[in-house]
């Protein structure tokens, strides 16, 4: 019976891998709601809208290219960033996993009116997962879980999570 298992489990995970094939591009379109933790105060919370690219130079590892603008919300915050992060794609049944990490430029304004503004930009780190689920041969339907460090003075970093639809170039 182990041997049954084992062989069964090498077949689902090699007929899983040849999904992802080196060469392959999509593009695409992400949403996502954003929290900023400053270091005084409360969460600043963001819907976001953003684009990307993605190309696979291995099999099994994918470099994701975008830009992310958060929406101004009611207490005049927004932010957008850019950037690069590296997925290492792990493909289970007819789904693909995937943690990643990156270094995004970012930059976080305030629209303070008597108060004054404040813009603030830096580079950080992003870390976290994502899923991606195969809707037919062209579109790609993606979830993600991220944690940016920004790298900008007065915050400790922004947590988002997102959906997006990526075109199978």
């Amino acid at each position: 019976m182990r041997k049954v298992l084992c062989i069964l489990t090498i077949a689902v995970l090699s007929f899983s891998a040849v999904k992802a094939q080196e060469g392959a591009m999509g593009a695409g379109l992400t949403l996502s709601y954003s929290s900023i933790a400053p270091q005084a105060g409360d969460n600043i919370n963001n819907l976001a809208i953003g684009g990307r690219f993605q190309y696979n130079f291995l099999d099994q590892l994918r470099l994701n290219g975008g830009v992310t603008i958060g929406l101004k919300n009611s207490d005049d915050y927004s932010y957008w960033n850019f950037g690069a992060d590296a997925n290492y794609l792990f493909p289970v049944g007819s789904v693909t996993l995937y943690p990643l990490a990156g270094l995004w430029f970012s930059s976080v304004k305030w629209d303070g009116g008597a108060w004054g503004d404040w813009d603030e930009s830096g580079v950080g780190l992003t870390i976290g997962g994502g899923i991606d689920f195969p809707l037919n041969d062209t579109f790609t339907l993606n979830g993600e879980i991220k944690y940016n460090t920004l790298g900008v003075s007065g915050c400790d970093g922004m947590f988002s999570i997102g959906v997006g639809l990526i075109y199978n170039l």
